[in-house]
C-alpha cells in the first residue's frame, strides 16, 4: 500500500512487480510513503531501492510488527537517486515503510523496484582443538607425538582424568559431529560434556588400535544448543591418547558419523582400587567378572601378568615393578575393559 498513487496506472504494486519499466509514483507533496508488507515477522539487513528520476531527497525506512506503531532503522539525507543499495541494516518487522520527507524534483516520489533481503545464513564450520591446547586438566601429561603433522599429543590418562577446552562456541542449534584422534593398545572409554557437566553429551568407545602411537579417528553425533560453552572430555576408563578434537556440524560429516555410529554404544567400566597400588588390586564393575581373563601390559606393550579372575575379583600384583600398567579385561560374554593401573 501507499500514501497517494499519481494514477492507477502507478500504484504501490507496481514497486515489487519484478518489472523495472513499471514504476510506484506518489501524489506532488511531502510527505509521502510506500508500504511493503512482508508477510511475516523477518530481519531486514538490506534494501535497494531504484528511484525514477522523481527520487527522494529526504527519506526514512521504517519497520513495524504490526503496521501501525513504526521503527526508524536508517534515515537518508541529501539522496542522489539513481539506485540506493542500503546495507548493514538490523531492523525487524512484518512491514517496512520508505518515508519520504523531501522530493528531490517538483513532482512525487516515483520508485521503479525494492528488494528487500535478510541476513545471510550463518555458516557453521569446523572448530579444531589440539588436545594439548587445554584451559584446565586433571591428571594428564603430554608427549611427543608421531602422527601426521607432529606436535605434542595428551597422554597417560586414567580413568577420572579430565580435560576441559574453554570458549568453544557453538554458532546455531543443531546436531554437530565430534571427532577425537586417538591410539590405544587395548581400547578405552570416553564421554564429553558442556560447562563442567552440567550437559552430558555422551559416551565413546575408544577402539584398539595397536599401539600407544597407532592412530585413528572416531566421531560421535551430539545436538547442542547454540552458545558458548566449556567442552570437557572425561576419561571413563583410561589407557588411551588424545591428539586432537574436531567439532563440525553433522551435515558435512555425514558419512563418519553413520560409520561410527554402530561403535558408540556405553561399554562397561570397571574400576580398580586402591589405585596406585602395591599388592591386592580389587576390580568392581556393573557386570559380572568372576571368570574374565585378564591380561596387564607395561608402556611399551609387553605382557607382563595375565590369567583368569576368581571369585574375590582381585589380581595379586605385587611382583610388578614400580610403574604405569594397562588392565585388559574380557569378561565371559566377551565383553572389553581396560583400565591403567599404577604399580607403586
Amino acid at each position: 500500500m501507499a500514501s497517494s498513487s499519481e494514477n492507477t496506472g502507478t500504484t504501490a504494486a507496481k514497486a515489487i512487480d519484478g518489472n523495472m519499466t513499471s514504476r510506484w509514483a506518489s501524489a506532488f507533496a511531502d510527505p509521502q510513503y510506500l508500504q511493503l508488507d512482508l508477510g511475516a515477522v523477518k530481519d531486514i539487513s538490506r534494501v535497494k531501492i531504484y528511484w525514477e528520476a522523481a527520487y527522494g531527497k529526504d527519506y526514512q525506512l521504517q519497520t513495524s510488527l504490526d503496521g501501525a506503531s513504526w521503527t526508524s532503522i536508517h534515515s537518508v539525507i541529501n539522496g542522489d537517486g539513481g539506485l540506493d543499495d542500503i546495507t548493514g541494516l538490523a531492523g525487524r518487522g512484518r512491514y517496512l515503510r520508505i518515508y519520504g520527507t523531501r522530493r528531490a524534483t517538483t513532482y512525487g516520489y516515483s520508485i521503479y523496484e525494492v528488494e528487500v533481503h535478510g541476513p545471510a545464513a550463518t555458516t557453521a564450520t569446523a572448530i579444531n582443538l589440539e588436545a594439548e591446547a587445554y584451559s584446565n586438566m586433571l591428571g594428564v601429561q603430554t608427549q611427543t607425538t608421531t602422527d601426521t603433522g607432529g606436535g605434542l599429543n595428551v597422554g597417560y590418562i586414567d580413568a577420572g582424568d579430565w580435560l576441559a577446552y574453554s570458549n568453544v562456541n557453538f554458532p546455531t542449534t543443531g546436531t554437530y559431529t565430534i571427532e577425537y584422534r586417538v591410539a590405544s593398545p587395548s581400547g578405552g572409554t570416553l564421554s564429553s560434556d558442556l560447562n563442567s557437566g552440567s550437559t552430558q553429551l555422551g559416551k565413546m568407545t575408544i577402539p584398539a588400535t595397536g599401539g600407544w602411537q597407532t592412530w585413528t579417528t572416531v566421531s560421535q553425533t551430539v545436538s547442542v544448543t547454540a552458545g558458548t560453552y566449556s567442552f570437557g572430555v572425561f576419561a571413563q576408563t583410561g589407557g588411551w591418547n588424545l591428539n586432537w578434537l574436531r567439532i563440525s556440524p553433522a551435515s558435512s560429516t555425514a558419512t563418519t558419523t553413520t560409520s561410527v555410529a554402530a561403535a558408540t554404544a556405553t561399554a562397561p567400566a570397571v574400576q580398580l582400587y586402591p589405585n596406585p597400588v602395591t599388592d591386592k588390586l580389587r576390580l568392581t564393575s556393573t557386570v559380572p567378572l568372576t571368570g574374565s581373563q585378564y591380561q596387564i601390559t607395561d608402556a611399551y606393550g609387553v605382557v607382563q601378568a595375565q590369567g583368569t579372575l576368581g571369585s574375590s575379583n582381585e589380581i595379586n600384583v605385587a611382583s610388578l615393578r614400580t610403574g604405569v600398567y594397562t588392565l585388559l579385561l574380557i569378561t565371559k560374554d566377551q565383553q572389553r575393559m581396560t583400565q591403567r593401573l599404577v604399580k607403586e
